[in-house]
């Protein structure tokens, strides 16, 4: 049944979606037979396109819609699909543009069982993300993870992610990043985002698993807050987790901070804290890996284990320190 197009009533298999009869599951029809898409807008700032259903959000996925325009979110979508493909999903491109949520959710996001090398909602972004809710599920897959973007070197702002997420064991080689809004936030800005869910992995690999973040370089990380449980080995030093960041690194002569935040769920790993695994600068001591005003409430078990930080290295700062456990 899930192999016949009737199953999929309000489904446009002319111009978004393909399925081979009896054989195959929905997949997208990247190359299309139309180039143009329904919408209202004009794609700018002062008059952004309006997506209001989910086939307008797969042109985006599709990029029939452009990856460089601005979008608004006009009403609540669920996505019917069994199988998710991430915006911006391989980085060439990325998303670019200015993505408002409107304050709506976007849910039944799912992506499990694959290899993907930036999986979320948004692959890889530039951009601006913002007023977004979403509720979604990464399981058993191989790839960097973000509940909202897997990579982002831009803004996420007022955003919040119910996400399960799990990196499954891989035999490839490689460093993996996991967080429920970002996977790898490189020089960007996430501010006023939540998470709540689970963020895991029963992978070997080198990983870094945080409720907000998992490697936060020269970043900043403001007014957040994650209940999500983080877990990973307490006995392969290659684990490292966070409440909200598994790692948080200055370099290149750029601060990295985390203020104003706070976490609530239990945290496992190798560099274990409440809010942040491992707190580092890099080679240079004019520059600081900054935590303020931010506590933490969860368990924390690990081998570097703290209940704010696991691993305060260098000429990193830390302020503010709540334990509660």
């Amino acid at each position: 049944k899930m192999r016949q197009q009737a199953t999929y009533y309000g489904w446009d298999f002319e111009n978004v979606w393909d399925i081979e009869e009896g054989v195959e599951l929905p997949v997208l029809n990247v190359t299309g037979k139309e180039t143009k898409v329904a919408i209202t807008g004009e794609g700018t700032l002062g008059n952004p396109y309006l997506i209001e259903n989910e086939e307008q959000l797969f042109a985006l996925v599709s990029e029939k819609l452009p990856l460089n325009a601005c979008y608004t979110l006009v009403a609540d979508i669920e996505v019917t699909a069994m199988y998710w493909t991430p915006i911006g999903s391989n980085g060439t491109p990325a998303f670019s543009g200015v993505f408002d949520g409107g304050n709506f959710t976007i849910s039944g996001v799912k992506l499990n069982d694959t290899y993907y090398a930036y999986v979320g909602l948004f692959g890889y972004s530039t951009g601006t993300i913002k007023n977004l809710n979403l509720e979604a599920e990464f399981k058993n897959v191989d790839g960097n993870i973000g509940g909202i973007a897997a990579y982002s070197t831009g803004i996420i702002d007022n955003c919040s992610a119910k996400v399960e997420i799990q990196k499954r064991s891989s035999n490839y080689l490689g460093t993996y990043y996991l967080g429920g809004i970002t996977g790898y936030n490189i020089g960007g800005i996430i501010k006023n985002c939540s998470s709540e869910g689970s963020v895991s992995t029963d992978s070997g690999n080198k990983s870094y698993l945080g409720g907000i973040v998992g490697y936060n370089a020269r970043g900043t990380v403001s007014g957040c807050h994650s209940s999500a449980a983080v877990t990973a080995s307490t006995t392969n030093s290659n684990h490292f987790s966070g409440g909200i960041a598994a790692y948080s690194l200055a370099n290149d002569n750029k601060n990295a901070l985390i203020t104003n935040c706070y976490a609530t769920g239990n945290v496992s790993g190798y560099y274990t804290g409440g809010l942040v695994g491992y707190n580092c600068v890099e080679n240079n001591s004019a520059i600081r890996a900054i935590v303020e005003y931010s506590y933490a409430t969860g368990n924390v078990d690990g081998y570097y284990a703290g209940g704010l930080a696991g691993y305060n290295y260098s000429k990193s700062t830390s302020y503010d320190q709540i334990i509660a456990n």
